[in-house]
This record gives structure tokens, sequence and C-alpha cells, in this order.
């Protein structure tokens, strides 16, 4: 499954950035990530609806590193959309965080804020079992809220 090709190429793009390679490496490596995840939506049967979650969801990771937030945001909701449709509430939750990181760094505070809070409530319904995750949550939600108050001054 072209997955795995996709997740390589974005782990590339990272090293990549942190190396400060030039631009036309980091977009070889967003294009074979895209080409990847898009060649994967095409193999994954309809009824694979945890598959085409996770697709989506690293269609989202790769359109938000290459700064296209709108449609990171359109995949991260249609990977929200199918976890939810299988019960997959804790993978939900973890792509309502990934936007919420993504509206975040592109200065939308106040959406930012409705995805890490919704993000929040679902890492909290697992207990101890995602301490990490409330934990991280609750982080992202000050900085967002010290960036609301710093906004209205």
């Amino acid at each position: 499954m072209p997955v795995k090709p996709g997740n390589l190429a974005l782990d590339r793009f990272d090293k990549a950035q942190t190396a400060r390679e030039p631009d036309s490496k980091l977009r070889d490596h967003l294009n074979t990530a895209l080409a990847a995840y898009r060649e994967a939506l095409k193999l994954i049967p309809n009824d694979a609806v945890n598959d085409l979650a996770r697709v989506h969801n690293q269609l989202g990771v790769r359109y938000r590193k290459a700064g296209d937030i709108k449609c990171a945001l359109t995949h991260y909701r249609k990977a929200i959309h199918n976890y939810e449709r299988v019960g997959n509430t804790f993978a939900a939750a973890q792509t309502r965080y990934n936007a919420a990181r993504a509206l975040y760094r592109s200065n939308r505070f106040e959406d930012a804020r409705e995805y890490a809070l919704v993000a929040l409530k679902g890492f909290a319904s697992f207990g101890v079992s995602a301490v990490n995750d409330v934990q991280d949550a609750q982080e992202l939600i000050k900085e967002i809220d010290t960036a609301i108050a710093g906004k209205k001054r």
C-alpha cells in the first residue's frame, strides 16, 4: 500500500527542512508524499473507512507542511468524519488536534481553539491512557488563549 512511501516522504521532508535543504528538494518530498497518498486513496476500498481516514489525515499533514491550510482542513475533516463513522474516537481527537495546530500556526486562533477543545474532550474520555494527549491539548489551548489575548490588545 502506498501509505508507507508517503509517510517516508514526509519524514524525508522534515529532515530536509531541518537540514535547510533547497526548496526544490522540499517540494520533491511533498510531491512524492502527495502522489503516494493519492494512489492509496485509489486502491483503498470504500468500505475500508478507517484506512481512508488514515490517508486523509496524512494528506492533511502533507498539505499543512506545504502551507495549504485550506486543503489540509478539507482532508482533516474527511478523516474526522470517517474515524467517527467507525467509532475510532481517539483517532478523531488526534486529527482534531492536528487541525487545531494547523489553524493556530495560521493565526486562525478562534477556529484553532474550537478544534482543540473538542480534541481535549475526546482525549479526556480515554482517562489515564491519554494523559499525555490531554496535557498536549491543554498546552495548545493555553497558547491559543495567549495569542487571542495578545490580538485583542
